[in-house]
């Protein structure tokens, strides 16, 4: 199976070993050095030194059909380099939050919370490191 850094200049030696290594998290798989997700072609993976910034959330998927409901689920936000973000949906916020404490250990450069909105967006986005 070929992996894929979706982060092109940040690529990790050994990704199908460090894949072996890993634990799963529900549908990811979740190591020490990135984080790997179904993509098509190939698996997909996010190294943790591209990581700038992550939180969790509550969110609703949608469910399509006549009932008009949403299924409550618990979304990973990860903001990095190059200011691109990578959405991880789980069923359980105990999952979710397991995963965000293995990036918390793993990316000691990282911020962990939410993006302020209004006049204090643009101050907090500049102080992130961008490289």
């Amino acid at each position: 199976m070929a992996m894929t850094s979706i982060c092109p200049d940040i690529l990790l030696p050994e990704p199908k070993t460090d894949y072996r290594d890993s634990q799963r998290i529900e549908q990811y798989r979740i190591s020490n050095r990135a984080i790997y997700f179904a993509a098509w072609p190939s698996a997909k993976y996010l190294p943790f030194p591209a990581v700038r910034q992550a939180w969790i959330q509550d969110s609703l998927l949608p469910v399509t059909g006549t009932c008009g409901k949403a299924l409550p689920v618990t979304v990973m936000r990860i903001r990095y380099k190059g200011n691109y973000y990578q959405t991880l949906t789980f069923e359980k916020r105990a999952n979710a939050q397991k995963a965000l404490d293995i990036l918390q250990a793993n990316c000691p450069d990282a911020v962990f919370g939410p993006e302020p909105v209004g006049p204090q967006r643009e101050k907090f986005l500049a102080s992130l490191p961008t490289t």
